[in-house]
């Protein structure tokens, strides 16, 4: 497929320069990674790329659609549902990728990774109204694998590119059991954490790839690893603590509409919005774990380490940090806060962990309503479980009931909590 034509590409460069100079958090897409500001400059040299540019441009305008004309560029026309040409232009863009990972160079291209992200995102845009939680960490994990020691010598924008991907493939880890983790394949550069020792003088082991791949592994082996899941627990608890501190230092206050914000300036919003993400990836991470270790027994080897966990008490905390966080968030959203749907659906799988307390319960589906309105959390939750069930004899999935884990350690079916993370 032909690359666009000069005037086409022109409009989506301008199109995608204007959204990428947005500031304003609830559209800022430096929350897919500071180095999209980058790709204007990078079209024009991948079929694949400029496909995937123009499909990301022509859906853009699904982004604005809450929020109104006013409050988004107007030349975007926001609208409410996916139209026939972003379809298209979607369709383009897929096709395009084919052609380009069918490639044996093209495949290797830095160039056809980043495609691969844009893709991603646009998918998300476009299939957010249905409510579907797209799953892409299996076709990513063979696309990474196919590469795998052709990245030495990347500069900081296609590092960028590998490291994101490589994120999304360790977090879909957590819950796919279809996914096998390459120990040999997270040796990249860390996008995660704090910027600079000079910025934040803490650094958080556990937004690190390497770390939360050794733990998207062991999740799947809990009886084998039940010791250092419990030391990796308190470990991401530790860095838990410490967003939550630093958010204590943001100020914050009920809106007219009681929706509380933070009255700061432009770039204390970032920083909010970048401490936010964290806490709230990191909860789910210690949800996550903690889940894994509720259906797994104590050992004579390890029952001393059970003895330090309290996770009853520590799943109410971690529902009532969400829904705080939720709440605060909203002022980010559609795409500073787009992680938060995830989080509430997470926060109200882990209920059953807390006796389903009624007044968590009735709060979590308050908020969410406000992020996704008219949607029915329990068919949402029930739609990913079903995404992500092995399949059985012939392809066929396995009754839910009967669903093993992919691995026969894990002695019992997946469930609803084990389906929601930040991916």
């Amino acid at each position: 497929m032909a690359s666009p034509s000069g005037n086409a590409q022109t409009i989506i460069v301008h199109r995608l320069v204007t959204a990428l100079q947005v500031s304003d958090p609830r559209f800022d897409l430096s929350v897919y990674g500071n180095f999209l500001k980058d790709i204007p400059q990078r079209l024009g040299s991948s079929p694949a790329l400029d496909a995937a540019a123009s499909a990301m441009a022509a859906s853009l305008p699904l982004v604005g659609k809450q929020q109104g004309v006013n409050d988004y560029d107007k030349a975007l026309q926001p609208v409410n549902r996916a139209t026939v040409p972003m379809l298209q232009k979607y369709g383009q863009a897929l096709h395009a990728l084919r052609n380009a990972l069918s490639d044996p160079v093209a495949i290797k291209d830095p160039n056809t990774l980043c495609a691969l992200y844009l893709v991603v995102i646009t998918q998300g845009w476009l299939q957010q109204e249905e409510g579907h939680f797209p799953s892409h960490g299996e076709g990513v994990s063979m696309i990474l694998r196919s590469i795998k020691g052709q990245y030495q010598s990347w500069d900081p924008f296609e590092e960028s590119i590998l490291s994101t991907l490589c994120f999304l493939v360790i977090m879909e880890g957590f819950i796919n059991p279809r996914i096998k983790i390459d120990d040999n394949l997270w040796q990249t550069p860390e996008p995660h954490g704090p910027p600079s020792p000079a910025e934040e003088a803490i650094t958080f082991e556990s937004l690190q790839n390497h770390f939360l791949a050794r733990i998207s592994k062991m999740l799947w082996a809990p009886k084998t690893y039940a010791r250092q899941l419990i030391e990796a627990y308190h470990r991401v608890r530790a860095d838990r603590q410490k967003f939550a501190d630093l958010l204590k230092t943001i100020p914050v206050v009920s809106s007219p509409d009681s929706h509380p914000v933070s009255p700061i300036s432009e770039a204390m919003r970032f920083v909010h919005l970048r401490w936010q993400t964290a806490f709230a990836m990191l909860t789910l991470v210690t949800m996550r774990i903690g889940a894994v270790l509720t259906k797994t027994e104590a050992t004579v080897d390890n029952v001393e380490a059970y003895m330090t966990l309290d996770l009853p008490n520590d799943f109410h905390d971690y529902n009532e940090d969400i829904m705080d966080t939720a709440e605060q968030a909203l002022q980010y959203y559609p795409l500073g806060s787009s992680f938060m749907p995830l989080c509430l659906l997470a926060s109200y799988s882990s209920l059953a962990f807390t006796g389903n307390n009624e007044s968590q319960r009735s709060r979590i589906l308050k908020i969410f309503s406000e992020y996704r309105p008219g949607f029915n959390v329990d068919r949402k939750l029930a739609d990913i479980a079903k995404a992500f069930q092995p399949s059985g004899p012939k392809g066929r999935s396995a009754p839910q009931a009967v669903a093993a884990c992919g691995n026969e350690e894990m002695g019992s079916a997946l469930t609803q909590s084990d389906m929601c993370t930040v991916l």
